[in-house]
């Protein structure tokens, strides 16, 4: 849950100038942070449907965890045309779209009863929007520090695998207690 935060808020946050540094405009830039809002709706909605339809949300966690990697990968060695970004942004948007849904339906599909939920939930959301609170100020840092992009999307690349990592291990058909 943290770790998904701490994606999205970076993203929403930093995307714009990583995109600006590529050379595109800012209003281009912003109506990219735009089209990643728009693309993850659809994927919010149905990332929980399926997740409850399956005993374990492994491939899941793989799909949406591989298209964040292939989106900040991209933006990390990827060309800065306005048709490879674009596409960046839409895979980013389909996967932070549907990663937070899926954290949340982890928290209700990982406890046996309501008293359980709403312990997981205060757990998992208190501890994981302060990881999200720093991550804007830590990648600023990072690119303040370097005077680039490519340390902080190597940092978000990072992150990115410790979401797939965790989610694999979230996504197995365990309850937490």
């Amino acid at each position: 849950m943290g770790l998904q935060s701490f994606l999205f808020y970076v993203t929403i946050s930093w995307l714009p100038e990583m995109m600006t540094a590529k050379g595109i405009d800012i209003e281009t830039a912003g109506w990219m942070l735009s089209v990643t809002q728009l693309v993850g709706l659809p994927f919010g909605f149905l990332a929980p449907v399926l997740a409850g339809r399956f005993k374990s949300q492994w491939f899941l966690v793989i799909m949406l965890g591989g298209f964040a990697l292939f989106g900040y990968v991209g933006l990390f060695i990827g060309t800065a045309s306005f048709a490879a970004l674009f596409v960046y942004s839409v895979f980013i948007g389909m996967a932070l779209g549907g990663i937070f849904p899926l954290c949340l339906a982890f928290i209700a599909l990982r406890a046996r009863t309501a008293g359980q939920v709403a312990q997981l939930s205060g757990m998992v959301q208190s501890i994981g929007y302060l990881l999200a609170a720093i991550g804007p100020m830590f990648i600023g840092y990072l690119h303040d520090i370097s005077g680039t992009w490519s340390i902080p999307l190597i940092a978000i690349i990072i992150v990115t695998i410790f979401v797939i990592i965790f989610g694999v291990l979230s996504a197995r058909d365990r309850y937490v207690a």
